[in-house]
């Protein structure tokens, strides 16, 4: 019986031993991944260089920052985009052929747009004295005016029914200073007003038009029917 018992106990250690190294065991494919390569390079710390090799490594990132920087110093800049152009053509002194040529630019594929501009021109200088409200006042200062022998003056009636007495137009400034001056030494308070000549023109402006669409043709067309009228490149 005890020999028995003895044979159980090997037994079970035997098994419980078998079944240890069963669970234990690493095929051999799978050991080279968990073995050390031993090509791999080891990693080097900063401490373990001494003061020529730090020297060297240092200068080789500086090398390497100078280049960086120069390559991009010499990189072209990007081309600015030329295809497109921005104008006006004009001037045109009636809105009627301002359109017309809007119309023509628009049916050829051009985006146009009419602008209407005033030009001031220095004409001359009217003398006056101030505005009177009624024109009874204006006829008196008329006659006091005669009485002492001036000439060349007469009422201006102004739109809004006020009544100027006029001492002259002139061209040249010079003369219209000299006859302000000797209405104030009468004791009167002239005005020297400054008159323009007011012309109206209208122009086309074309923003971002490909230069194509305004054939050689077409311009020639446009300058012929229109003389006088030009293109001005402007800034897009």
């Amino acid at each position: 019986m005890r020999q028995i018992f003895l044979l159980l106990l090997l037994l079970n250690v035997g098994f419980f031993a078998w079944q240890f190294q069963k669970e234990n065991h690493v095929p051999v494919e799978m050991q080279k991944d968990i073995l050390p390569d031993n090509t791999a390079q080891r990693l080097i710390l900063i401490s373990e260089l001494d003061a020529g090799e730090i020297e060297q490594i240092q200068q080789a990132e500086t090398d390497q920052v100078k280049a960086e920087s120069q390559q991009q110093a010499t990189q072209p800049e990007p081309e600015q985009d030329k295809s497109f152009v921005c104008y006006s053509i004009g001037p045109f002194t009636g809105m009627n052929s301002a359109n017309e040529v809007s119309l023509i630019l628009t049916e050829s594929g051009v985006t146009a747009v009419t602008r209407e501009t005033e030009d001031r021109e220095h004409r001359d200088y009217w003398v006056h004295l101030p505005a009177e409200n009624r024109l009874t006042s204006a006829r008196r200062i008329v006659r006091d005016l005669e009485a002492r022998k001036i000439s060349d003056i007469y009422i201006v009636t102004l739109e809004n029914s006020h009544f100027v007495i006029s001492l002259g137009v002139f061209r040249m400034e010079e003369t219209a200073q000299r006859r302000y001056s000797q209405f104030v030494s009468m004791g009167y308070t002239p005005v020297i007003e400054d008159r323009y000549n007011v012309t109206t023109r209208f122009w086309i402006d074309v923003k971002d038009s490909d230069p194509s669409l305004l054939a050689p043709e077409l311009w020639r067309d446009l300058t012929t029917k229109f003389p006088g009228i030009s293109r001005q490149e402007n800034a897009c």
